[in-house]
């Protein structure tokens, strides 16, 4: 199995927030950058100590998991509204920030038809290389074994030339400090002139990004803390106990597509995400593994747009499971919550969320991770 590629593999979009704590109040750390008492939506102070409104801000992200946030300066929005750069969250390790135009380009030019598997996974290679890696958040816990694995500290080590303590706290007895690392060297992309210009923007933003960053302590060490479980389901909200859509084909789909099993394990992706694509052969291979009670099926969210483009990636991923249409209806009562591609959620034979959402993709070995979620599911 294909090992997994943290720059490519592990990330994914992020859209909005989602989760409200409690209000924070800012405090200063033994290097004299401020940090918060606790995450809050609303609004946050950043390392420098100035207050950040978070309520209706689009270029707010974070990452809850790992207690840290930080908002796009607003030189460089216009270009992240554009798909030029992107910020993007892994809820085990990091937020990165990339360029990644270039890649994007390729993939929307990606036509899949009549590619081996070999082929595909040859192309997902090459967009890589084409993804300029600015810079990375992260933080370390002194006095805890939680944190980022061996694999991760060695990715960060031979991808990013210089790294930054940018602030630490305490909470409940453990430490921890967060970390900036970030590149400068253009000479590896083989990009045009326009591209190594957009990239030195991202460069020369560096401090606007560190300035902006908000840090906090981690939900997964608040939730240990306390043993009590903050199921991060409450970021994904509604049910689809009522539906009406419609599949790639054509075909109405109700809810009663959920009647006859006891569960129901539903992936949302886009075409234009590339975890997602990367995911999907995992999928098709879930499928066959299945136990007789569940199912597999998934939302495109851009199939209303893309929707042969969609046939096509499932085809040449040898994954036949059915695949709905994203209603303006569907998007009110459920999608909307939906904060990241690709986000896996269960429903129950009514439609109902159970259990937490897998947000991400699950490792290398999505199918096996995805059927031991299943069936620890179906055994509640």
């Amino acid at each position: 199995m294909k090992k997994t590629n943290f720059k490519f593999g592990l990330i994914f979009f992020f859209a909005f927030i989602g989760i409200s704590f409690v209000s924070c109040s800012g405090t200063k750390d033994v290097n004299g950058k401020y940090y918060n008492k606790a995450y809050n939506a609303k609004e946050m102070v950043n390392i420098a100590g100035e207050k950040t409104i978070l309520t209706d801000n689009k270029y707010t992200i974070n990452n809850e998991e790992q207690g840290f946030a930080f908002v796009i300066p607003e030189s460089l929005q216009p270009r992240f509204d554009q798909n030029l750069f992107s910020a993007m969250v892994d809820n085990g390790y990091a937020i990165f920030i990339n360029y990644s135009q270039a890649a994007m380009d390729m993939i929307n030019n990606f036509n899949a038809e009549g590619i081996t598997e070999e082929d595909y996974y040859n192309f997902l290679n090459e967009v890589d290389k084409k993804i300029f890696t600015f810079g990375i958040l992260y933080h370390l816990p002194l006095n805890d074994p939680r944190g980022p694995d061996s694999d991760f500290l060695e990715y960060v080590n031979s991808v990013y030339a210089q790294t930054s303590e940018i602030a630490r706290l305490t909470d409940n007895g453990t430490e921890y400090v967060y970390y900036f690392a970030w590149n400068t060297d253009l000479s590896n992309y083989g990009a045009t002139d326009e591209e190594i210009a957009e990239m030195q923007r991202l460069i020369d933003s560096k401090d606007d990004f560190v300035n902006s960053i908000m840090v906090f302590p981690p939900a997964t060490a608040q939730t240990e803390a306390t043993s009590q479980s903050q199921p991060s389901s409450d970021s994904v909200k509604g049910d689809l106990s009522i539906l009406n859509t419609t599949d790639l084909d054509g075909n109405v789909v109700t809810e009663d597509i959920f009647k006859d099993y006891d569960l129901t394990m539903i992936n949302i992706w886009a075409t234009w995400c590339g975890p997602c694509l990367s995911e999907i052969p995992e999928l098709g291979k879930l499928q066959g593994m299945l136990p007789d009670n569940a199912q597999l099926i998934s939302i495109c969210t851009d199939a209303d747009t893309a929707k042969d483009d969609a046939k096509e990636i499932l085809k040449t991923s040898n994954a036949s499971y059915l695949t709905l249409l994203p209603t303006q209806e569907l998007a009110t009562s459920f999608l909307s919550t939906v904060t990241a591609v690709p986000t896996t959620v269960f429903v129950d034979s009514e439609g109902k969320l159970v259990g937490d959402p897998v947000v991400g993709v699950p490792g290398s070995d999505a199918a096996n991770a995805y059927l031991q979620k299943i069936n620890a599911l179906l055994a509640e």
